[in-house]
């Protein structure tokens, strides 16, 4: 397996923090991108965690989806999960296992994509990894956080009518 830790994996690092960086992003976070892992005080001591991976041809093709594209959609899925449990988004955990032929623009495409919707959610990145993968194999795994408010229960099991204005990471349409 080809060592992620060459300019690749130095750009993909660097690209990793520049997320956390974004307007809002982390603002939360004691520690956050750029340690091994992200100290995040809650007010309640309750938090909601999930996560979901997305592979290359599996959950996008890069002939339907521009790496915005699987951006936006890899972030917005999980912060979803979080505001459907009646929690607030506090920030992402990002792995990132990519092939040695991905391009650094499509991994620039990518982290904005990232960037922006986590701007739109008023959170950031906490952090995350990067490694190799086999030919053909792209990997984006999303840990998204959030803070449930005092006296506010999870909403377990109970099924949601969502209606406008709701959170779906895509941009209002007519």
């Amino acid at each position: 397996m080809p060592d992620p830790r060459g300019e690749r994996g130095e750009f993909l690092q660097a690209g990793l923090e520049s997320i956390g960086r974004a307007d809002g992003a982390a603002a939360d976070a004691e520690i956050g991108p750029g340690d091994d892992a992200a100290v995040l005080p809650l007010a309640t001591g309750r938090a909601v965690v999930t996560t979901d991976s997305m592979v290359l041809d599996l959950d996008w093709r890069d002939d339907w989806s521009s790496a915005h594209d699987v951006g936006v959609k890899v972030i917005a899925q999980n912060l979803a999960d979080v505001v459907a449990m009646g929690a607030r988004p506090t920030g992402v955990v990002v792995a990132l296992a990519t092939e040695e032929r991905t391009r650094v623009d499509w991994l620039v495409e990518l982290t904005d994509g990232m960037a922006d919707e986590l701007r739109r959610a008023g959170c950031g990145s906490l952090g995350g990894d990067l490694s190799g993968a086999p030919a053909g194999t792209v990997v984006i795994t999303v840990t998204a956080l959030g803070e449930l408010a005092p006296g506010v229960p999870a909403l377990t099991g109970q099924r949601l009518r969502v209606v406008p204005p709701a959170y779906t990471g895509l941009p209002a349409r007519d």
